[in-house]
């Protein structure tokens, strides 16, 4: 038996933001945003938290 503690919830509505700073060339800056858009609208319609286990997951 593990005495685990869940992941804490993840807030970083500046995300866009940071994306666009990152040192990215622009089709992996927007295959990164695409993939976070697509995981933050699986959290919201499923309600799992937005944590880094449900992103492993």
């Amino acid at each position: 038996m593990t005495n685990a503690k869940p992941d804490p919830p993840l807030d970083f509505p500046d995300w866009p933001a940071a994306l666009a700073a990152a040192p990215l060339r622009p089709e992996e800056r927007e295959r990164h945003a695409v993939t976070l858009r697509w995981y933050l609208n699986f959290c919201r319609r499923s309600r799992p938290p937005v944590c880094k286990q449900s992103a492993r997951d």
